[in-house]
């Protein structure tokens, strides 16, 4: 009796998953069968209570990526051992692939839409990050040039909202600066500019034009007043022996300076 009771709470517990799935003794004879397999057989869930694990098998075709095919859909057969009581019973669970294939579609959309700034449509700082990891590697093996620029930018209004004024100075940055270029928006509301194979030299005559860009950029806010904006730059490159964390920490150096200087010069580490 306690063993019909222990099946029966197991089987209230599988009729309530969204995966169909089915029970099976050792021998594969049937024990218990989700109403979902109905329609993954094509079969009334009366035939369906008597048809065996051979019965269910034949209903498949193995397709290519370890997937099963019946005749309503591809499915991702899952195969496990379940004990009630002093029995162990085979069971059969189908997964609808096409709906994983889905999960794996939004999964990466998700990842891909994380690495780009709502508000600014810049890379967010840790796809940033990535990006000047491998262009630092690239740097330490093959001595290529790469120069960082980062800007914080305040309103000169102090009632404008601040994510205008990013939105803003993020256009004005992708207008202005080269393809190969990666500009991303910090957690602090900073901007950090990666100018791969770029020196010092060539960047700080980028910045330059930056500065005159950003002198007479206009953002408008709350009664269609405009506003200008005001800018403090640091600067730095990669050295022989920098990793990533060392050219970061020169270029927050620079920027700070730059910002208790309170003055719109170019401050380089």
């Amino acid at each position: 009796m306690t063993q019909k009771l222990e099946l029966e709470q197991l089987t209230a517990l599988l009729a309530r998953h969204p995966v169909p799935c089915a029970l099976f003794t050792g021998q594969g004879q049937p024990v218990w069968m989700h109403p979902g397999l109905a329609e993954i057989v094509r079969k009334p869930e009366k035939e369906l209570a008597a048809m065996t694990m051979a019965d269910i098998e034949g209903h498949l075709k193995e397709v290519p990526g370890g997937l099963v095919q019946a005749d309503s859909g591809i499915y991702t057969l899952m195969k496990t051992g379940i004990t009630v009581g002093t029995n162990t019973f085979e069971a059969r669970y189908f997964l609808d692939a096409s709906a994983q294939s889905e999960n794996k579609v939004l999964r990466e959309r998700l990842q891909q839409e994380a690495m780009v700034d709502a508000d600014t449509g810049l890379l967010t700082y840790p796809a940033l990050i990535k990006n000047l990891d491998l262009l630092v590697t690239r740097s330490r093996r093959y001595g290529n040039p790469v120069a960082l620029l980062k800007i914080q930018v305040t309103a000169i209004a102090e009632d404008i909202p601040p994510v205008d004024m990013l939105t803003s100075v993020g256009h004005l940055l992708k207008d202005q600066l080269r393809w190969a270029d990666l500009i991303g928006r910090t957690e602090d509301d900073r901007f950090i500019i990666i100018l791969p194979e770029t020196t010092i030299d060539a960047a700080e005559t980028i910045a330059g034009k930056l500065r005159e860009s950003l002198k007479s950029l206009t953002v408008p806010y709350a009664g269609g007043v405009a506003c200008q904006v005001r800018a403090c730059y640091g600067m730095t490159a990669w050295r022989k022996g920098d990793d990533s964390s060392l050219v970061l920490r020169r270029l927050q150096e620079a920027v700070n300076q730059a910002v208790a200087a309170a003055n719109e010069d170019l401050v380089a580490k």
